[in-house]
């Protein structure tokens, strides 16, 4: 036993309001090196409004705060959520085929605060 142990992770969730209306959320883990954001939801009236750009933002502003590198997630392979990622830097790294309910995922990442 090296008497090394990882860093905890830290769980994050964020909610976008309007006029106390809950119109998005992030949640996920941050971690030492690599935050990980779980999910990303936004209501779908609310959707291209902007609300998910917030969310990303603020998301990669608490990774870089606490020490992440880089901020990564699954998505559907091909799905819309893939091409709002790639819209704000997002890069495919692995690809997930299968992963869940048969459907392929990707597994994306973006350097923060580089």
């Amino acid at each position: 036993q090296s008497g090394l142990s990882p860093r905890p992770t830290t769980p994050f969730a964020l909610v976008a309001r309007v006029s106390g209306e809950i119109v998005g959320i992030a949640e996920g883990e941050l971690r030492s090196h690599v935050t990980r954001l779980a999910s990303l939801i936004v209501a779908p009236t609310w959707r291209s409004s902007g609300v998910g750009s917030r969310l990303l933002g603020e998301t990669e502003r608490q990774a870089l705060a606490h020490g992440s590198a880089r901020v990564r997630l699954e998505t559907v392979a091909g799905g819309r959520a893939e091409g709002f990622y790639r819209g704000r830097g997002y890069e495919v790294v692995a690809f997930l085929p299968r992963w869940r309910e048969e459907r392929d995922f990707v597994v994306m990442e973006r350097a923060v605060g580089a």
